[in-house]
């Protein structure tokens, strides 16, 4: 007779690492515990959910300052792995019981293969919520750079601002650099309405002079 199938405990600890579990539960699945497997579904469920985004938004495209994020073949490598990930993840609904999961047919090795999906799941999220931070501060600022006269110091300030932005991208994906990023272009964006109500007075007071100078 063939032997019963034992528990793979290694392979179902890297399972519940993979969605950011933590690998103990394992054991409790070994001994016919239903919670964790629950939990290990559900947060599968809602990584394919963060998965579908993230490849949404690499498909459009991560653009700042003008400049893509991501390179084409940076962008066909990440969708690839986020496409393998989950797929993989939407098998596991299948395993809805600890009975089921011992059938898992994936070692260790194979399921630790897609923590770089997750990893490239974690780089385009935060990306995406770096963008939805300073993005529109940084449009604001090329507008207001397309607006001053050309050769102005503020102008020249905000270019030199968005060679530096885009040559320190890797602190987008961290919310510290994000911050101190949002801070400058906002320090710039004060500047820039100073600059504006000057230009445009000085404007005014030109205007009024020719004017005058017209009537007499």
């Amino acid at each position: 007779m063939e032997r019963p199938k034992g528990w793979d405990k290694p392979a179902l600890e890297a399972l519940f690492e993979l969605v950011g579990q933590p690998p103990g539960l394992a054991g409790d699945v070994v001994n016919g515990k239903e919670q964790p497997v629950g939990t290990l579904l559900n947060e599968a469920k809602s990584r394919v959910k963060e998965i579908v985004l993230a490849r949404h938004a690499v498909q459009g495209g991560l653009v700042f300052w003008g400049r893509e994020l991501l390179s084409s073949s940076e962008a066909d490598r990440i969708r690839a792995n986020l496409d393998a990930t989950k797929g993989f993840l939407e098998t596991l609904q299948a395993y809805s019981t600890p009975a089921k999961l011992k059938n898992l047919k994936r070692s260790r090795e194979e399921i630790e293969g897609y923590t770089v999906g997750m990893r490239d799941l974690r780089t385009v999220t935060g990306l995406r919520e770096a963008l939805s931070e300073v993005g529109p501060a940084a449009d604001y600022l090329s507008t207001a750079m397309s607006v001053l006269p050309e050769g102005h110091p503020l102008a020249e300030s905000i270019r030199e601002e968005g060679k530096r932005a885009t040559a320190e991208l890797d602190s987008l994906s961290i919310a510290g650099g994000r911050q101190e990023l949002l801070g400058r272009l906002e320090t710039l964006k004060g500047e820039y309405s100073t600059e504006y109500m000057k230009l445009h007075t000085a404007a005014e007071s030109e205007a009024r002079s020719c004017v005058r100078l017209s009537v007499s």
